[in-house]
């Protein structure tokens, strides 16, 4: 790499402003001095106390020296950090003591830097050097991308002398107790000056790696006109603003100029925001992944930083600017006249006789909670429509309903859009996921979706999806079976006992389940999840005005918990099939459980329910078939981990033979 060093003039004129600007600013200068007895150097620094024509008069930075020998101090060379470049001036004379240094000024100082980065004063920043075995701790004195000073006070750090300048060393920087950096250096130059050893160390990983590597990254989009990144240098202290040069829903790449680059990989931003118009789409904490220089123009930097946490609405406002580049006809989260989407369930079949029976009564709560989701867009809910001459064609939704699992549903297409609009939406979804699910405000470590086998396209892509895959460990398909409980059935006395649901009791329902099926359904659900992580998702459903309640209840007979019921209460609406307000009958003892028994004590649960016909699912299926037991329909469970979204991307592939990521 090779830069031009760069030499000019700096006038007396400019001198000047530049120390009143340092004034101003209540910033340091810098003196170079000599020690007339010991020749020894060493760097000291002062405030302008006042700046006229000819001379400069400043005074110690701490108020005071210690330095005891200080007539013996002979000043050498005067440096000025510039916001670009440090000017060092040579004074025609000087006076230093221990009221301060006072100095006449020259013509002009020379802005010359033989660094190919100029490095900047710091203060503030506390470093930790770790090498084989061996931890020394110092301060931050200057700083570049490229190499920076740390100084050690040698009786704090009595083992110095085992700093091996031949060797590589971990760096681990902090300010005000948070880690900004962490990284491995090598030790260019160590030098001694009075109580301290200054250490210059330059890093050696051009790039880092944030993320595990994945085949189906995000898409990188290019924006006309382009964002700006403000970004917040936890080492100066200053705010960069620099243009994107490309976006994608998990971080940016941004230009700064080479001489003052200032963004090292490995090192944390405490704040990254990107704006575009006046408006802030993103506002996060990020990571420097990677600099390099632009081939094109070797004064240009580009440096990519990863987003280290979106909150759920900077996801939602992010995908919002980033689907539409790519097609024009997607759209995430956008206000939707709810009236058009309820006309388009039913005119595009989704909302077919059954179903719609089935919801007939509760029809004004349910536009009670669509309104709420479909203009407000909480952050329990993402929902993603294609639209066609401004005609919604298709449609499908995420709903957050347990702790680290999104529930996807909802999926619709009309006869007469386009006819690959309802797989335009899902590669959506897909997309989002797979950007979105690395962010732990996300809480998705796993996405589901309840589908009946003989609706074709659920079945050919979910289930087509657990097929190719073949692990139900990252992608399974368990069936239950789905019926309203009436009054009429449960109705004969039989004896058994009803407890809340104890830790041993889900041990078993784990085990019989790892031998019928050996899939996601436990953790998806996330029945071990304790009471901390469900009351937390209760409390962010009611503080958006909405409701959401789950209980465990273990049918015993004898001493033998035979059944463990979830009761999921919510608000009717958020599933269209009530699968969010409905009890969930899990079989343990399908040989022994009598059905008089089973129904018995689900109709006990009822009081948790305001209606007459409650929906229930089975599981297994085979408990209600092979008893002959009357019920509606049979609703496949399946889940995906998202430790397997690239063998997602690879069956949906396979499937419709056509990209679908991006």
């Amino acid at each position: 790499m090779s830069i031009d060093t760069e030499i000019k003039k700096l006038g007396k004129k400019d001198l000047i402003n530049l120390l009143n600007f340092h004034h101003f600013q209540g910033r340091p200068i810098h003196a170079y001095v000599r020690n007339a007895k010991t020749q020894g150097s060493v760097i000291l620094p002062f405030h302008v106390h006042s700046c006229t024509e000819t001379t400069v008069h400043c005074t110690w930075e701490e108020g005071k020296t210690t330095e005891k020998d200080i007539h013996s101090l002979v000043l050498e060379t005067i440096q000025i950090y510039d916001v670009h470049r440090p000017v060092r001036l040579e004074p025609i004379k000087f006076q230093l003591d221990f009221s301060g240094l006072s100095f006449d000024l020259p013509e002009e100082g020379v802005v010359s830097n033989t660094r190919r980065i100029a490095r900047i004063p710091v203060q503030g920043v506390e470093v930790e050097i770790l090498q084989f075995g061996m931890q020394y701790r110092g301060m931050l004195d200057d700083f570049s991308p490229e190499s920076f000073r740390v100084r050690l006070e040698e009786k704090m750090n009595p083992a110095l002398q085992w700093l091996n300048q031949e060797g590589p060393c971990t760096v681990i920087m902090r300010k005000e107790g948070e880690v900004i950096y962490s990284g491995t250096c090598t030790i260019s130059r160590t030098r001694r000056q009075g109580r301290y050893r200054r250490i210059l160390l330059s890093p050696l990983e051009p790039s880092i790696r944030r993320y595990r590597p994945r085949k189906y990254r995000s898409v990188r989009q290019i924006l006309t006109p382009s964002p700006v990144a403000r970004i917040s240098h936890p080492i100066s202290g200053k705010d960069l603003y620099l243009p994107v040069c490309d976006l994608s829903s998990t971080g940016v790449s941004v230009e700064e100029s080479y001489h003052t680059s200032l963004l090292l990989p490995g090192m944390l931003i405490p704040e990254l925001t990107i704006e575009l118009a006046n408006r802030t789409f993103v506002r996060c904490r990020a990571q420097v992944l990677y600099r390099k220089v632009v081939p094109e123009n070797p004064k240009v930097l580009r440096c990519g930083l990863a987003f280290l946490d979106l909150s759920l609405e900077d996801q939602a406002g992010l995908s919002a600017l980033l689907h539409p580049v790519q097609d024009p006809h997607t759209f995430v989260c956008n206000p939707v006249d709810t009236e058009e989407l309820w006309q388009f369930f039913f005119e595009s079949g989704f909302l077919y006789a059954d179903k719609y029976d089935s919801i007939r009564l509760d029809k004004e709560e349910f536009k009670r909670t669509y309104e709420a989701l479909y203009t407000r867009s909480p952050s329990i809910s993402r929902y993603f429509i294609y639209r066609e001459h401004g005609t919604l064609s298709a449609h499908m939704s995420m709903l957050r309903f347990y702790p680290r699992s999104w529930l996807i549903q909802h999926h619709a297409a009309s006869k007469e859009g386009h006819p690959l609009a309802g797989v335009v939406v899902l590669k959506q979804v897909g997309t989002y996921v797979n950007e979105f699910h690395l962010h732990p405000s996300t809480r998705m470590d796993y996405v589901m979706c309840y589908f009946r086998p003989d609706n074709k396209f659920p079945n050919r892509v979910f289930g087509g999806v657990a097929r190719y895959m073949n692990d139900p460990k990252r992608s399974s398909l368990d069936s239950f079976a789905y019926f309203h409980l009436t009054p009429d059935q449960g109705g004969e006395d039989c004896f058994y006992q009803l407890f809340p649901t104890q830790e041993e009791d889900l041990e078993v329902l784990q085990g019989m389940y790892e031998r019928t099926s050996g899939g996601l359904l436990i953790d998806a659900l996330d029945l071990f999840g304790g009471k901390e992580s469900e009351e937390e998702l209760n409390r962010e459903y009611e503080e958006i005005g909405f409701q959401r309640e789950r209980y465990f209840f273990s049918v015993h007979q004898n001493g033998v918990c035979q059944a463990i019921f979830m009761v999921v209460r919510s608000n009717a609406g958020l599933n269209l099939s009530n699968l969010t307000n409905c009890i969930h009958a899990f079989i343990l003892e399908p040989e022994r459980l009598e059905p008089k028994v089973l129904f018995h004590a689900l109709q006990s649960m009822k009081r948790y329910f305001l209606k007459d016909r409650l929906p229930i699912l089975v599981y297994p299926e085979s408990y209600m078939r092979e008893r002959n037991l009357p019920y509606e329909k049979t609703y496949t469970l399946w889940v995906l981990s998202m430790e397997a979204t690239d063998d997602y991307f690879k069956a949906l592939e396979s499937i419709f033979k056509r990209p679908m990521h991006g």
